[in-house]
Order: structure tokens, then sequence, then C-alpha cells
């Protein structure tokens, strides 16, 4: 609906949520490992609010309460 509004005809779409999460988890894993190392070498771990809007994000792709699509599209 949002491609027709806009003025596209949708040719296919492909959801990726599933594909998504464990890849985003496996690169939490990796940040949260890479901070825990700047903090043993006491350098800055990087920014927490930013931190923890990752994880609340990598939770609702895995729990799929939200996700993405690819679309292919054409403008007649």
């Amino acid at each position: 609906d949002l491609l027709a509004r806009a003025g596209f005809r949708a040719i296919a779409l492909e959801d990726l949520t599933e594909a998504w999460g464990p890849i985003l988890q496996q690169r939490l894993t990796m940040y949260q490992a890479m901070r825990q190392e700047a903090e043993a070498t006491g350098t800055p771990a990087g920014h927490d609010a930013f931190h923890r809007s990752y994880i609340r994000f990598v939770d609702l792709v895995c729990d799929r309460r939200i996700g993405g699509v690819r679309a292919t599209a054409e403008k007649p």
C-alpha cells in the first residue's frame, strides 16, 4: 500500500526480519566484547544510551515486533 501511494507498482516483497535477527545478535555480541575490551584498557566504552537502544532494537527484531522488507518496484 505504501508503494502504491507513492506511485509505484510492487514487483516483489521479501521479509528480511528472520535473517536479520541472528546477524544483529552476532553484532551485539561483538559490540559488547569491544566495550569490555575498551573498559579493561581504561578507554571510553562508547555511548551508554546508544548501547541500551541497540540492545532494545535487537530484542524487538528477534521477537519479530519490528522488522524489515526488501521491496522491488517500478514506477509506471
